[in-house]
C-alpha cells in the first residue's frame, strides 16, 4: 500500500483482476521541497515550508485489457483536522471522481472506500457504468511530426498510465439532491497513440481508462 510517512493512517492500494497489485518504490525519487507559499494549500502546520511536500509515487504493473481498482482506507492514527475527509481520483491527467468520507452523524475512526468505474452518459440518452482498464498504448515511429504535435504527445506520454489520488480535508456542507448535479457527458477516452521520439525512451505500453 501507498503511504505518505509524514500522514499516517492513510493507506491506498490498486487491485489490478481483483488481486492487490505489487507495488515498487521510485528509482528516480526525489524530495518536492516546498515553496513559501505553498504550504498553506497543504493544511500544514506553520514553519513546514522547508519540509518535503507530502506525497508518494508508487509503480505496479499493468496489463492491457485488465480492470483496475481503486481503494482508499483511513486509520485510527489519521490526525483529524476537519470535520472529514475526501479525495479525488485522476486517470491519465483526467480526473474522474471525487468521494467524501461517510459523514452523517460521528466519523468512523476507520473509513474504507473503493472505486472501480465512473459514469458517463446524459438525461436523454441515460448513463452507463465503465469499469477502469488499462489499454495498450500504440507506439509508432512518429517521422514528420509537427512540432506541436510533438509537443501533444511528449506531454500526454508524462501523464500516460498515471493514476492519482489526492486528499482533502473537508467542512460540513448539507446538499440536498435538488442541488447535485448529474455525471458529465463527456466521450470515453480515445485509444492512445504516441511516437518513439515522444516517448524518449520511456518504457510506455498502457494507458488507463
Amino acid at each position: 500500500m501507498a503511504i505518505i510517512p509524514s500522514i499516517p493512517g492513510l493507506e491506498v492500494s490498486i487491485q489490478v483482476r481483483d488481486r492487490t497489485a505489487v507495488e515498487y518504490d521510485d528509482p528516480d525519487a526525489v524530495e518536492r521541497v516546498m515553496a513559501p507559499n505553498v504550504a498553506a494549500s497543504f493544511d500544514l502546520p506553520q514553519g513546514a515550508d522547508n519540509q518535503p511536500a507530502p506525497h508518494i509515487v508508487k509503480y505496479i504493473e499493468a496489463e492491457p485489457n485488465a480492470p483496475f481498482s481503486f481503494h482508499v482506507t483511513k486509520g485510527p492514527a489519521f490526525e483529524r483536522r476537519s470535520h472529514h475527509i475526501a479525495y479525488r481520483l485522476q486517470i491519465d491527467g483526467q480526473s474522474i471522481h471525487f468521494s467524501h468520507e461517510g459523514y452523517e452523524g460521528v466519523a468512523l475512526p476507520v473509513w474504507t472506500s473503493s472505486r472501480c468505474h465512473q459514469t458517463r452518459g446524459n438525461p436523454t440518452d441515460g448513463y452507463k457504468r465503465h469499469k477502469f482498464v488499462f489499454s495498450a498504448v500504440n507506439v509508432v515511429e512518429g517521422v514528420g511530426l509537427s512540432r506541436e504535435a510533438l509537443t501533444h504527445q511528449t506531454n500526454l506520454s508524462e501523464r500516460c498510465g498515471t493514476l492519482k489520488v489526492l486528499f482533502f480535508h473537508m467542512d460540513w456542507r448539507r446538499i440536498d439532491d435538488r442541488q447535485r448535479t448529474p455525471p458529465t457527458d463527456r466521450p470515453g477516452p480515445a485509444p492512445v497513440e504516441l511516437s518513439e521520439k515522444a516517448l524518449k525512451g520511456k518504457a510506455i505500453d498502457c494507458s488507463a481508462r
